[in-house]
């Protein structure tokens, strides 16, 4: 049995890890057409727009959820707890936007550019630059958010994920990253949220009497 889940996971590695590549195929088509049709141009003229789409990516959202679950949830502080420790895990984009040193479409390290180069990569940067941008932050945020409300209300799963999906949309619609960041950031966020459930199983464990009251 032990052997048969090492297998799968290898294959669910293997599928998002192909997942990334084609993705990182469709990077210039797709900045190419968000440019082309204007969505970058307009969401960088409407704040608002931008701000309401990417809400599930900050993790004040992530906080004001654990609250709420805290009040609601059978499992109570524990699934509130098992939200915050797979929104954190979304932290370590950071990490690895340093390591890929990967300018965003349309910019590099230091500014913008007329150009496309989604191979622009200056591996551990001297200085410190917005224009990072592999993984997505806001993208992985999402995604851990939407994965670890799927192991606590399952039934709307499709949903969870449809927000998470719309922010990672949103941040390539904008030019603010690669189609191959926002997939990577799916990866990374979903992939947190296993880590947690297989280093913390008693945030999950059964309820005992008396915790849901």
């Amino acid at each position: 049995m032990l052997q048969r889940s090492k297998y799968c996971s290898l294959w669910i590695a293997l599928a998002w890890v192909a997942a990334i590549a084609i993705a990182a195929a469709l990077d210039s088509t797709m900045a190419g057409l968000a440019h082309r049709i204007g969505s970058d141009e307009f969401l960088n003229h409407h704040d608002w727009v931008k701000w309401f789409l990417k809400i599930p990516g900050f993790f004040g959202f992530t906080v004001i959820l654990a609250v709420v679950i805290q009040l609601v949830h059978p499992m109570r502080w524990r699934a509130s707890v098992f939200l915050l420790f797979c929104g954190a895990t979304s932290g370590a984009n950071q990490i690895i936007k340093y390591v890929a040193g990967r300018a965003r479409p349309y910019r590099t390290l230091s500014g913008y550019s007329d150009l496309l180069t989604p191979f622009q990569l200056h591996p551990f940067p001297s200085f410190d630059s917005k224009n990072l941008c592999f993984p997505s932050g806001h993208a992985a945020l999402a995604f851990a958010t939407a994965a670890s409300l799927s192991i606590l209300w399952p039934r709307w799963r499709w949903g969870f994920y449809a927000v998470a999906a719309i922010v990672a949309v949103e941040r390539v619609m904008e030019n603010a990253h690669w189609f191959s960041d926002a997939v990577a950031a799916a990866a990374l966020g979903i992939g947190g949220v296993w880590v947690v459930r297989r280093l913390c199983p008693f945030l999950l464990s059964p309820v005992r009497r008396g915790e849901a009251g």
